[in-house]
């Protein structure tokens, strides 16, 4: 039996995408190399995140990292742009230590936002389950003051304690 020849989803758009970042990469080289050279080292802290990480989020977490990145190395791709000094603003800019400091700070903000961010997002869902779950239970109470106590018997009665303890988990 033949199989038949399926690309993965989202398999072309993958290679379409490396074919313009190698085009890209190829004119920049001709065009603004000393740009290039500053963007390599600034950008070291994604291309080590790309080549380590190992989590199965790995995509999502350097694209994060890599946007993180990008903001602090485009001010001074844009200053070398627009000075048109070449390779010797280039190491100018390398020399000092702010460029460093904001490039690599920005990448560090980066990887904090990778961590906090789902520590944050874990806290706010709970929070929001815990007030729906007072509400809840408020509800019942009041159906049980309108209504009275009696459940039919084939629904098993539970306490309010063991419905939060039940809830919670």
């Amino acid at each position: 039996m033949a199989r038949s020849k399926t690309t993965p989803k989202g398999s072309s758009k993958k290679s379409f995408m490396t074919i313009i970042g190698l085009a890209g990469l190829m004119v920049s080289m001709f065009l603004a190399p000393a740009i290039l050279a500053l963007m390599s080292v600034g950008l070291a802290p994604s291309l080590v995140a790309w080549l380590s990480d190992q989590n199965p989020m790995r995509a999502l977490r350097v694209r994060i990292l890599f946007m993180f990145n990008m903001s602090g190395v485009i001010p001074f791709s844009v200053t070398l742009w627009m000075s048109g000094r070449g390779f010797t603003a280039a190491l100018g800019m390398l020399g000092d230590v702010v460029t460093w400091l904001v490039m690599f700070g920005a990448a560090g903000v980066g990887v904090v936002a990778i961590w906090v961010a789902p520590q944050i997002s874990s806290i706010v869902t709970h929070l929001i389950l815990q007030e729906r779950l007072r509400t809840i239970v408020k509800h019942q109470k009041k159906l049980v003051e309108d209504w009275g106590n009696d459940i039919p018997p084939h629904i098993p009665k539970q306490s309010e304690e063991a419905a939060v303890v039940n809830a919670a988990e």
